[in-house]
């Protein structure tokens, strides 16, 4: 579950609304509890931004109870965002200080996996709507041939990861 703040003038300015608007503390509460209800794991995702730098979720993260809270850089890609990242962006200080702020949901057992741009850059490999893989190791997308085309193993080796970064920044877990 992605949630970057609680506040809803934030979440309308960032683009994270439904076409009823954006969600409620309540809303996202009542999701996480259907999930932990049915026996599904979740964790959830903040982009830290210029918007939200300052913010405080550990109530609500504490509340919400996820077994991971992935705390991510706003990271520009070249050809993706550049137009709209720039009043965005902050500096691996506001980010640490974002961390250190909300880290203290650990003591109830919530894993903290903060993710600078330094340590997302080139440690993924994910895939797009169209099928393929795709990477960011030269701070740009560069994407495979569909996998359904040409195979797992073929549009694996049109794509780089660093698989040691991969590691460190906690991406082998039990899942």
């Amino acid at each position: 579950m992605s949630i970057d703040t609680l506040d809803p003038e934030k979440l309308k300015r960032l683009g994270r609304i439904t076409r009823d608007g954006p969600m409620s503390e309540y809303e996202y509460l009542h999701i996480a509890d259907m999930l932990k209800s049915r026996g599904i794991r979740f964790k959830l995702n903040t982009v830290v931004t210029r918007s939200n730098y300052e913010e405080d979720l550990t109530g609500f993260v504490i509340e919400a109870n996820p077994e991971r809270w992935k705390l991510l850089q706003v990271l520009p890609i070249k050809g993706q965002n550049d137009t709209l990242v720039d009043n965005l962006l902050i500096t691996e200080k506001q980010f640490a200080c974002y961390v250190a702020r909300n880290r203290s949901v650990e003591s109830e057992g919530i894993a903290v996996i903060a993710e600078s741009n330094d340590k997302m850059t080139g440690s993924y490999i994910m895939v797009d709507p169209a099928g393929r893989f795709f990477d960011n190791m030269t701070g740009r997308h560069v994407y495979s041939g569909p996998i359904n085309e040409i195979g797992v193993e073929a549009a694996l080796k049109e794509v780089s990861i660093d698989t040691e970064k991969f590691r460190l920044r906690g991406g082998l877990y039990d899942w």
